[in-house]
This record gives structure tokens, C-alpha cells and sequence, in this order.
């Protein structure tokens, strides 16, 4: 736990450990600053940050159709929904973190972010369909 502590505070990035075993950090892409929380669940660490609000407006199940459609071409990590809120995680099997894989996965996610966020938006936006606490 020290060594991944250390790892995240190594970043660059502005690191809070929320609890013994979860942290938040703070990103930022193109469309959003965003929050990623880390969670060490022992046998796995999981990734997960905050997309979008639910979704109003008439075309609403088509925008969950395209959703899941863009959630099955994505590789390592995937859309949930949690509290009414569409996230995205990511999970990897703590025995193959070390430094550079905790780096690479993160970035993975941040790309996968910004990726997922920009297309939700212009899903919502196609669809004109308002996002209320975006």
C-alpha cells in the first residue's frame, strides 16, 4: 500500500488519500477536469470516474442504445451506471502493479475518458437531449 501510495504521489498530480486504501486524483482533458478514485480492493485496484448525469429528453433510450453499442468496442475499461450517473472504471489485478503498469493504466484511463466523455456529449447533443448535473 506505501509503494502505490508513492507511486501515485510521484504523478505530478494532485493526489488525496481519502481512506487507507482510496485515493482521488485530479485530471484534466480537452472537455472536463475530471476526478479519477482509486480503490485498492486487496486482490484488485479499481479505477472509476464520473461521465454525465442521466439524461432527458424524448430520445433518451436511443442514447443508452448507442451507449452500450460504444461500450462494447471498449477495451479495458467500460461504462457503468451508478446512482443515476453514467461512470467510467476500470479494474486491474493488484499482483501485476508495479510503477510503470499503475502509469500505463492510468493513462489508459484518461484516454478512455476523454474518448467516452467527448462521444456521450456529442451523443446528447445529437439527440438534444438535456444533461442535468453534468
Amino acid at each position: 500500500m506505501d509503494d502505490l501510495t508513492s507511486w501515485l504521489e510521484d504523478t505530478g498530480l494532485l493526489v488525496s488519500q481519502v481512506r487507507g486504501n482510496e485515493w482521488q486524483l485530479q485530471m484534466s482533458h480537452q472537455y472536463a477536469d475530471y476526478t479519477v478514485t482509486i480503490i485498492n480492493h486487496g486482490n484488485w485496484i479499481s479505477y472509476g470516474a464520473d461521465l454525465i448525469g442521466d439524461v432527458v429528453g424524448d430520445e433518451r433510450d436511443e442514447f443508452y442504445r448507442s451507449v452500450l453499442q460504444l461500450n462494447a468496442r471498449l477495451n479495458g475499461t467500460r461504462i457503468a451506471l451508478e446512482d443515476g450517473r453514467l461512470v467510467l472504471v476500470r479494474e486491474d489485478f493488484f499482483e501485476d502493479i508495479n510503477q510503470y503498469r499503475l502509469y500505463r493504466s492510468l493513462n489508459l484511463f484518461h484516454q478512455a475518458h476523454e474518448y467516452v466523455y467527448s462521444i456521450v456529449l456529442d451523443e446528447a447533443d445529437k439527440r438534444n437531449l438535456f444533461i442535468p448535473n453534468r
